[in-house]
């Protein structure tokens, strides 16, 4: 009878956006945002996306990357987030507020970075503005113990523990607010 409930329950978390945490100093200062999903925390920072796994932490670089670019969180989630570590409440940081995106703008010429996510996987997307160059886009991979391409085109980032699965990249261009590959 429990079950019911449950499942239901374990569905409507996985329809969740994946929110950000806004750095009010509650981590290393050269973090801008930090994401949790299940198994996984993300750091993200003007040059790269750190992913901290169980027993893992694999980086995604930037390469050639401003920085540092204008970083902001986007569509505001209506939780905060509160960090009481020790008694001295001048240490505490309170009402943290969370994003379900974060941009970073002019990461390359023309080239704003969006991270996103729902189901508790990070997503990210290159917004190239007409007339910038997408070859400029250059992502390097640290941690990893082998990297290889699966017959899909998908990058599998093996690390100690498991496998990051990289979707291969999907152009796309909006016209009249549908997605035209």
């Amino acid at each position: 009878a429990d079950s019911a409930p449950r499942a239901q329950l374990i569905e409507t978390f996985h329809g969740l956006p994946l929110g950000f945490v806004a750095n009010r100093g509650q981590t290393d200062s050269q973090v801008d945002f930090i994401a949790r999903g299940p198994g996984y925390t993300v750091f993200l920072t003007p040059r790269e996306a750190t992913l901290r796994l169980r027993g893992a932490v694999l980086r995604l670089h930037l390469v050639g990357a401003n920085v540092p670019p204008r970083v902001v969180g986007l569509e505001e989630l209506p939780g905060r987030v509160n960090y009481l570590r020790g008694t001295d409440p001048t240490q505490w940081r309170t009402h943290v507020p969370t994003y379900a995106r974060v941009r970073y703008h002019e990461i390359y010429p023309g080239i704003d970075l969006v991270y996103h996510g729902t189901q508790g996987q990070l997503e990210y997307d290159f917004v190239v503005q007409p007339g910038a160059d997408p070859g400029r886009i250059v992502l390097g991979f640290e941690g990893a113990q082998t990297i290889e391409v699966d017959p899909q085109g998908d990058v599998l980032l093996h690390v100690a523990g498991g496998t990051i699965r990289h979707r291969k990249p999907v152009i796309y261009q909006e016209v009249d607010g549908a997605r035209r590959e």
